[in-house]
This record gives C-alpha cells, structure tokens and sequence, in this order.
C-alpha cells in the first residue's frame, strides 16, 4: 500500500495536480486487472524504452529545479523584483530583463512601451490622425513575452 501512495504521490505531483488521486487509483486498478497472460515477444525493450524515458524526464526535472535556483540567484542579485508581479513567474522576469536591459535607459514608461511595441503609434497629417500597432523598430522578443502576459491576464479576468 506505501508504494501506491508513492505512486499517487508522484502521479499527481508531477501532473501539476492536473490529475486527481481517484484518476492514479483508476489507472493501477485498470493496470492491475488487465488479463493478459503472455507477454508479448518484445515487452522487455518496451520497458527498457519507458524505463529510459522515465529516467531522462527525472534528470530534467531535476536540471530545471538547478536552472530555476541559478537564475533566482542573479535576478535577486540584480534586484529587480518582476517576479513578484501576479502572473510573472522568475523564467519570464529572467527573460524580459534579458531583453529590456537596464530599465533606466528609458526615460518614461511610454518610451518602454515603444521600445517593446505595445504603444500605438500616431500617424497625422492635416487634420487627420490614425492609430496604428507599433511594429517598425520593436523588440520582437519584447513584444513576444508582453503580449503573451497580456493574454494570459485577459483570460484569467473571464473565468
């Protein structure tokens, strides 16, 4: 029974707790009273291959948690605090102090929103003015991760 718990655990842990314990109970009942009485002619290199694959996912789970720690550290080190933000994980502060650089290279918060190309830009002539998306000259990367945050906010706004 403690190595069904430690299945349960794992199962659920490393589903993000996408998965329920009711779900792992499922599939070791179903796996449990599967029927078959031979196995088939090359089940040994389908569990060395599912062994394998379990063992590569482990060691990069185990990598990203080092990775995650390294870049922590620098980022605490640099004293930027975008990580706190709601929605901000450490990974996308890490990526957009990557690409922004030093934050007082910009003047005003307009002339970042240029720079990463979520401010429109005003083309006027005469008495007309139009609005259009900044996409000449911006950070695509920028750009990239801003848009993907405003997305993720609008989305968690409607649920």
């Amino acid at each position: 029974m403690s190595e069904n718990i430690t299945i349960f655990s794992f199962f659920v842990a490393n589903s993000h707790n996408y998965y329920t314990v009711k779900k792992a109970v499922q599939i070791i009942e179903t796996a449990e009273n599967d029927n078959v009485r031979e196995v088939p002619e090359y089940q040994y290199i389908r569990d060395f291959l599912v062994e394998s694959m379990v063992k590569e996912i482990k060691f990069k789970d185990e990598e990203l948690t080092r990775i995650e720690v390294e870049i922590k550290l620098i980022v605490d080190k640099m004293g930027y605090k975008l990580h706190t933000m709601t929605g901000i994980d450490l990974v996308t502060a890490a990526k957009l102090i990557g690409e922004i650089g030093d934050i007082e290279r910009f003047p005003t918060p307009a002339k970042l929103a240029k720079y990463a190309g979520v401010a429109p830009i005003t083309y006027s002539s005469g008495q007309k003015d139009k609005q259009l998306k900044a996409t000449y000259k911006t950070a695509k990367p920028v750009y990239s991760l801003v848009s993907s945050l405003l997305t993720n906010f609008q989305k968690a706004l409607h649920l």
